[in-house]
């Protein structure tokens, strides 16, 4: 999972749900200045990149199509039940 990516779909999210990158960052991650921050040119770990693609996956709105071109996680067996 690229850095763009979760860029991407942090932005979708923002768009469709009415809200800003920081407070989709403070919902993802519980850091208003993180997203802000990876879309300035910070970088993160392969470990945070999962999860918050994962919480992404997870709080996904049923009416938005994920991105085709972003792979999506597997459901958790937790999720899937």
């Amino acid at each position: 999972m690229s850095t763009e990516h979760i860029i991407r779909l942090a932005e979708a999210y923002g768009r469709h749900c009415a809200l800003e990158l920081s407070t989709v960052s403070t919902y993802a991650e519980n850091d208003g200045k993180w997203l802000p921050g990876l879309k300035a040119g910070s970088s993160c770990t392969l470990r945070r990149a999962e999860r918050v693609t994962r919480w992404f996956s997870t709080n996904w709105p049923a009416d938005l199509e994920w991105p085709r071109d972003i792979p999506r996680p597997p459901k958790s067996k937790k999720e899937a039940a």
